[in-house]
Protein backbone atom coordinates (compact mmCIF):
# COMPACT_ATOMS: atom_id res chain seq x y z
CA UNK A 1 0.00 0.00 0.00
CA UNK A 2 1.71 3.03 -0.97
CA UNK A 3 1.76 5.89 1.95
CA UNK A 4 -0.05 8.60 0.07
CA UNK A 5 -3.34 7.00 -0.07
CA UNK A 6 -2.81 5.82 3.61
CA UNK A 7 -2.07 8.91 4.93
CA UNK A 8 -4.77 10.74 3.41
CA UNK A 9 -7.34 8.50 4.52
CA UNK A 10 -5.66 8.68 7.99
CA UNK A 11 -5.14 11.97 7.95
CA UNK A 12 -8.77 13.07 6.98
CA UNK A 13 -10.16 10.59 9.92
CA UNK A 14 -7.98 12.48 12.63
CA UNK A 15 -9.05 15.83 10.91
CA UNK A 16 -12.75 14.90 10.92
CA UNK A 17 -12.86 12.79 13.64
CA UNK A 18 -15.47 10.21 11.61
CA UNK A 19 -14.85 6.81 13.35
CA UNK A 20 -18.14 5.75 11.31
CA UNK A 21 -17.82 7.39 7.92
CA UNK A 22 -16.08 6.18 4.71
CA UNK A 23 -12.58 7.52 5.83
CA UNK A 24 -13.10 5.80 9.28
CA UNK A 25 -13.91 2.41 7.94
CA UNK A 26 -11.35 1.98 5.48
CA UNK A 27 -8.90 3.64 8.00
CA UNK A 28 -9.43 0.99 10.39
CA UNK A 29 -9.15 -1.28 7.17
CA UNK A 30 -5.54 -0.24 6.81
CA UNK A 31 -4.94 -0.62 9.94
CA UNK A 32 -5.29 -3.84 9.98
CA UNK A 33 -3.34 -4.80 7.42
CA UNK A 34 -0.49 -2.73 9.09
CA UNK A 35 -0.77 -4.83 12.49
CA UNK A 36 -0.63 -8.33 10.19
CA UNK A 37 2.50 -6.80 8.80
CA UNK A 38 4.11 -6.12 12.40
CA UNK A 39 2.88 -9.23 13.07
CA UNK A 40 4.68 -10.69 10.21
CA UNK A 41 7.93 -9.29 10.33
CA UNK A 42 8.58 -10.80 13.38
CA UNK A 43 8.50 -14.30 11.62
CA UNK A 44 10.41 -15.78 9.42
CA UNK A 45 9.88 -15.69 5.83
CA UNK A 46 7.81 -18.89 5.16
CA UNK A 47 5.87 -18.44 8.37
CA UNK A 48 5.39 -14.58 7.31
CA UNK A 49 4.25 -16.10 4.10
CA UNK A 50 1.86 -18.15 5.94
CA UNK A 51 0.49 -15.45 7.93
CA UNK A 52 -0.43 -13.17 5.50
CA UNK A 53 -2.56 -15.05 3.01
CA UNK A 54 -5.46 -16.03 5.24
CA UNK A 55 -5.73 -12.51 6.24
CA UNK A 56 -4.49 -9.89 3.98
CA UNK A 57 -6.32 -10.81 0.42
CA UNK A 58 -9.68 -10.25 1.93
CA UNK A 59 -8.92 -7.32 3.95
CA UNK A 60 -7.58 -5.82 0.14
CA UNK A 61 -10.46 -7.37 -1.23
CA UNK A 62 -12.96 -4.90 0.78
CA UNK A 63 -10.53 -1.87 0.31
CA UNK A 64 -11.00 -2.33 -3.25
CA UNK A 65 -14.33 -2.71 -3.39
CA UNK A 66 -15.48 0.22 -1.12
CA UNK A 67 -13.47 2.31 -2.99
CA UNK A 68 -14.59 2.00 -6.60
CA UNK A 69 -17.91 1.59 -5.40
CA UNK A 70 -17.15 5.41 -3.68
CA UNK A 71 -16.20 6.20 -7.28
CA UNK A 72 -17.92 4.50 -9.18
CA UNK A 73 -21.18 6.50 -7.27
CA UNK A 74 -19.76 10.05 -8.11
CA UNK A 75 -20.06 11.26 -4.32
CA UNK A 76 -16.80 13.07 -5.02
CA UNK A 77 -15.83 16.30 -6.19
CA UNK A 78 -14.09 15.92 -9.34
CA UNK A 79 -10.76 18.25 -8.26
CA UNK A 80 -10.36 17.00 -4.93
CA UNK A 81 -7.93 15.68 -3.26
CA UNK A 82 -10.23 12.91 -1.50
CA UNK A 83 -10.84 11.89 -5.48
CA UNK A 84 -7.03 12.19 -5.98
CA UNK A 85 -6.41 9.62 -3.18
CA UNK A 86 -9.14 7.15 -4.40
CA UNK A 87 -7.91 7.27 -7.82
CA UNK A 88 -4.21 6.96 -6.95
CA UNK A 89 -5.45 3.98 -4.95
CA UNK A 90 -7.70 2.69 -8.30
CA UNK A 91 -4.15 2.78 -9.96
CA UNK A 92 -2.48 0.29 -7.93
CA UNK A 93 -4.99 -2.28 -7.60
CA UNK A 94 -3.54 -4.50 -9.94
CA UNK A 95 -0.34 -4.46 -7.53
CA UNK A 96 -2.09 -4.47 -4.00
CA UNK A 97 -1.49 -7.97 -3.26
CA UNK A 98 1.66 -8.18 -4.47
CA UNK A 99 3.59 -8.02 -1.28
CA UNK A 100 1.18 -11.32 0.05
CA UNK A 101 2.75 -13.70 -2.71
CA UNK A 102 6.54 -12.77 -1.22
CA UNK A 103 7.79 -13.16 2.00
CA UNK A 104 10.68 -10.45 1.64
CA UNK A 105 8.19 -7.98 0.09
CA UNK A 106 7.15 -4.85 2.17
CA UNK A 107 3.42 -3.69 2.80
CA UNK A 108 4.52 -0.45 2.82
CA UNK A 109 8.05 1.22 0.46
CA UNK A 110 9.12 3.27 3.15
CA UNK A 111 12.84 1.12 3.64
CA UNK A 112 13.13 1.51 -0.72
CA UNK A 113 11.90 5.13 -0.36
CA UNK A 114 14.26 6.26 2.10
CA UNK A 115 17.18 4.79 0.74
CA UNK A 116 16.40 5.73 -2.45
CA UNK A 117 16.39 9.50 -0.98
CA UNK A 118 19.56 9.09 1.11
CA UNK A 119 21.58 8.57 -1.66
CA UNK A 120 21.19 11.73 -3.13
Amino acid sequence: MQNYARRFFISKNKLLGLLDTFFGKQSERIRKLFAIEEMAWLLPPPERFQLRQPKAPPIIDILIDQITKRLAEGIVLPKSKFKKALGYFCSLIPHLKNYTQHASARLDNNPPHMRLHKSF
